[in-house]
C-alpha cells in the first residue's frame, strides 16, 4: 500500500525504523540507477560518437573543408556530460515524488512536478513546442515520469534484507515475467516517442545538417538501453 515517507513519525521506533529502510532502499535504487546512466554514456561514447561525428562532417564537407573533428568531438562531450546531469537530475525530481507519493495523490504531484522533470528530459527539450505532434509526445514523457513514481514507491517500501537495487526488484516483482511486463510499460512509452520523431522529424528542434545523425544516434541508444535492461533483468533472475 503506498504511503508518504514525510508522513512517518521518527519519535516513534517502528515508524523511524522504516524510514531508514526506506532510506536505505533509496540510496541502493539510486545507485542502480546512476550506474545505468554511466553505462549508457560509455556505450554512446564508444559505439555512436563515431556515427554522429562522421554524419555531421560528412553533411558539413562541401561547407567547410577544414572543419576540426576535435572540435566537433569537444562539443559532443558537453553534450554527453549535460545529457549525464539532465537524466541524474530527473532521477532526484521522480524519487522525490515517490516518497511523498501516498496512492491518492498523484495528479497533484504531476501538477506539481511535471515541469520540473520535463525540465531534464532533453528529448523534450529538442521538440519544437507548437508542432502538431509535440502533445502527443510530451504525453509519453509524462506517462513515463508517473510510472517511475509509482513504481519506485513501490520498490523504495521493499521490507527485506536488500543489499543491492536487485535484490529489491526480486522482492518485489517476484519473477521475472512481473518485472518484465513493468519495465516494457515504461520503455513502451520512450519507444512510442522515438517513433513519433521518425514519423514526422520536423518535431525535432536540430539543425538540419545534424538531424540525420542525431536520429540514427538515438534509434541506437534506445535499442541499447532496452537490451541492456533485460540483460540485468535476467541477471537480477538469474535467467
Amino acid at each position: 500500500m503506498p504511503f508518504n515517507y514525510y508522513s512517518l513519525d521518527e519519535s516513534k521506533p517502528e515508524q523511524k525504523a522504516t524510514k531508514d529502510r526506506i532510506k536505505r532502499n533509496i540510496k541502493l535504487l539510486k545507485i542502480g540507477w546512476i550506474k545505468e546512466v554511466y553505462d549508457g554514456l560509455e556505450y554512446i561514447e564508444e559505439n555512436m560518437s563515431g556515427v554522429l561525428i562522421k554524419g555531421i562532417l560528412k553533411k558539413l564537407q562541401n561547407v567547410v573543408d577544414n572543419i576540426s573533428h576535435g572540435l566537433i568531438k569537444k562539443i559532443y562531450d558537453l553534450f554527453l556530460a549535460d545529457l549525464r546531469d539532465k537524466t541524474i537530475k530527473q532521477i532526484d525530481v521522480f524519487t522525490k515524488c515517490a516518497k511523498l507519493y501516498d496512492g491518492s495523490n498523484l495528479d497533484d504531484l504531476l501538477e506539481k512536478y511535471t515541469k520540473e522533470y520535463l525540465k531534464y528530459d532533453l528529448t523534450y527539450k529538442s521538440c519544437v513546442k507548437k508542432h502538431q505532434n509535440f502533445k502527443e509526445l510530451e504525453s509519453y514523457q509524462i506517462n513515463t515520469f508517473k510510472h517511475r513514481i509509482v513504481q519506485t514507491n513501490k520498490m523504495m517500501a521493499c521490507d527485506g534484507q536488500a543489499s543491492s537495487d536487485k535484490d529489491i526488484v526480486r522482492e518485489i516483482y517476484k519473477d521475472y515475467d512481473t518485472a518484465k511486463r513493468e519495465l516494457y510499460k515504461q520503455i513502451g512509452y520512450t519507444q512510442k516517442a522515438i517513433n513519433l520523431i521518425f514519423k514526422d522529424d520536423s518535431i525535432l528542434k536540430v539543425n538540419p545538417i545534424i538531424k540525420r545523425p542525431v536520429l540514427d544516434v538515438l534509434r541506437m541508444g534506445y535499442e541499447y538501453a532496452l537490451n541492456h535492461l533485460i540483460e540485468n533483468l535476467k541477471d537480477t533472475f538469474n535467467k
